[in-house]
């Protein structure tokens, strides 16, 4: 879809009052940005703006947004499109700056734009994973500076994701592939590597996670990969200070390492497996091909779901965990705020629909798909 523009060329934004929420919260109980209830600390999101809310006449609409939101150390906001294969600039206050990128395969466009990364600076970089290459904008005037094309890792597999800036390059993930008739539960991983300037990945990967747990299965001539029920799933984030947080989804366990490789802590929470029900399975299922739910049916499936579905890292080293519901229709979630030490220390109630994307100076840019439209939402923190 992309994003509509006004008869005036800039997209029209919705700006809703910090004081009219404020009252709203305290007059309203349930505020769904309010700390929950029974939390240990009290931390509440005062919703500021949000962009992409269509009402009346011209307005913004965004395509496929989640995880391409990147701010930087000015406040400025960049909504990585990958239907539109743009990037958005927005100032602190969510006024339109200008577009960057277009859909292409030259310099400064984008095949199949992946990650949105703020670098030193300020400048701007984004991942091209068709083409695997990182495009580079100036920090000024967000103009198109060059591209670094990411070269393969030394087992030979190509890039996936465009984790995080580094002053001596990027952090850049690997990931094992699976081969036709490989079982969900063969050891694949994800590997996060340094790249330099010029594209060379490192020899030694700084993290490794376990793969995403899928399949290949055979269609006609071709083998397509299909997810399994319930998949286990690799989480890596570049926080401040360079440190590289990551996990896997089958229990809240965040390792934290330095970008040396060098293992420095791990944040853990406990829970409580919540098992996979039978409908839930046959409703699972029941979305994929009949050969495809014929393979995943004999397949060693697993028996309770994820203990999350993502986290996010603030700059006070605290991770914002989505632990998933023991009710899959549940309409809100309580995100659950841990600190360096594992210590539950906040927690904040969400639609299910809405997920953090980035929260850095006070604020959490979060991306809500509850309605019909595609919603980036900017909350201000507030903690006493």
């Amino acid at each position: 879809m992309g994003v509509h523009r006004s008869r005036h060329g800039c997209p029209r934004l919705t700006i809703i009052p910090v004081w009219g929420l404020i009252l709203w919260c305290f007059a309203v109980s349930g505020c769904y940005y309010s700390a929950a209830d029974d939390g240990p600390f009290d931390i509440r999101l005062v919703e500021v703006l949000r962009i992409g809310e269509e009402g009346t006449g011209d307005g913004v609409v965004f395509g496929e947004i989640s995880g391409l939101i990147a701010v930087d150390s000015r406040g400025r906001i960049f909504v990585g499109d990958q239907q539109a294969s743009q990037i958005y600039a927005f100032g602190s206050d969510g006024e339109f700056i200008k577009s960057i990128g277009s859909k292409g395969e030259g310099p400064g466009e984008f095949s199949l734009l992946s990650d949105v990364r703020v670098g030193p600076g300020d400048s701007l970089y984004a991942f091209d994973l068709r083409r695997g290459r990182i495009s580079a904008f100036d920090p000024s005037t967000l103009e198109f500076v060059k591209s670094i094309v990411v070269g393969e890792d030394i087992d030979g597999r190509s890039a996936r994701d465009l984790i995080g800036v580094l002053e001596s390059g990027f952090v850049v993930t690997y990931e094992d592939l699976p081969w036709p008739g490989t079982e969900f539960n063969s050891e694949r991983y994800k590997y996060a590597r340094i790249v330099s300037h010029t594209g060379l990945a490192g020899k030694e990967s700084i993290v490794r996670v376990p793969s995403s747990e899928f399949m290949m299965v055979r269609s006609g001539n071709r083998f397509l990969g299909a997810a399994m029920p319930y998949p286990r799933d690799p989480v890596i984030y570049l926080g401040l200070d360079e440190l590289v947080y990551s996990g896997s989804t089958e229990s809240i366990t965040v390792a934290v390492t330095a970008a040396t490789g060098e293992m420095l802590s791990t944040i853990e929470h406990s829970h409580e497996a919540i098992p996979i029900t039978s409908r839930e399975l046959v409703d699972w299922i029941g979305l994929l091909s009949d050969e495809t739910a014929r393979l995943v049916r004999k397949a060693n499936v697993r028996k309770t779901k994820p203990a999350y579905a993502t986290f996010v890292v603030d700059d006070s080293g605290r991770i914002w965990v989505k632990p998933t519901q023991s009710d899959s229709e549940a309409k809100d979630v309580q995100w659950l705020v841990l600190d360096a030490q594992s210590r539950l220390v906040g927690t904040v109630v969400l639609p299910s629909s809405v997920d953090f994307d980035v929260i850095t100076g006070g604020r959490a840019y979060a991306v809500d798909e509850t309605g019909s439209d595609v919603v980036l939402v900017v909350f201000q923190i507030v903690e006493s």
